[in-house]
């Protein structure tokens, strides 16, 4: 989900995601694959993440490709009250550049951004709740608030569903972006996990609407 959660891969393991991503909108559409998405466990609370993907941009005029943003960051769940209490982690993240051949292509933005989010998780009987908010400030000046709620129920021992409610609120113009969406998680063996996420926002003004994102991938865990 767009979203993140409270949870870590464990102590000294590895939660490693390869997947293909789509986002459409009124004025073109960005794949990214494959997408290298690495997380580790430094302790029990803490994890480090590095995501890095081939980025594809198909827009009137043409289509380019490349190398996408870096992302690097740091979870940290400094409360955690168990299953059925609340936990909760901030997971600041970085995203920045790696070439510069995909800046003067357009494929991304030429400036940095810090993510600040808290994320917040508690079970209510079957249904698991997540809650992630926070600021994204932008090198070049901007600065976004990023909140989205998740409600997750574990049908069965290798099969969870969940839907989400995604806002992005714009500081420049106080233009928001809405996106509604619901994914799955399905353990295929143990350790191999087939991860799916589809949906859409409501149409506003052509830079602040999004038609369509999805995401396909698999979570290897070790």
């Amino acid at each position: 989900m767009i979203s993140d959660d409270t949870g870590t891969p464990g102590d000294k393991r590895w939660e490693i995601e390869t997947a293909f991503t789509w986002e459409h909108r009124p004025g073109g559409s960005v794949y990214q694959t494959p997408i290298l998405d690495a997380n580790y466990g430094a302790g029990s609370r803490i994890e480090l993440n590095l995501e890095l993907p081939w980025q594809w941009t198909f827009e009137k005029e043409g289509h380019e490709q490349g190398l996408g943003d870096t992302e690097l960051a740091v979870k940290w769940r400094f409360i955690d009250s168990g299953e059925n209490g609340i936990s909760v982690s901030t997971y600041p993240k970085i995203t920045f550049n790696s070439v510069q051949g995909s800046v003067r292509s357009g494929l991304v933005e030429s400036d940095r951004s810090f993510f600040l989010p808290i994320e917040v998780c508690k079970n209510f009987g079957p249904i698991e709740a997540n809650l992630e908010f926070g600021p994204e400030f932008h090198q070049a000046g901007g600065l976004l608030f990023d909140y989205g709620i998740v409600l997750g129920h574990q049908f069965t021992k290798r099969f969870e569903a969940m839907a989400e409610y995604h806002d992005t609120w714009f500081a420049e113009d106080h233009g928001n972006e809405r996106i509604f969406d619901f994914g799955f998680r399905y353990e295929l063996t143990e350790g191999r996990t087939l991860l799916f996420a589809l949906g859409s926002g409501p149409r506003s003004t052509p830079e602040h609407t999004v038609t369509g994102v999805g995401y396909l991938g698999m979570e290897i865990d070790f």
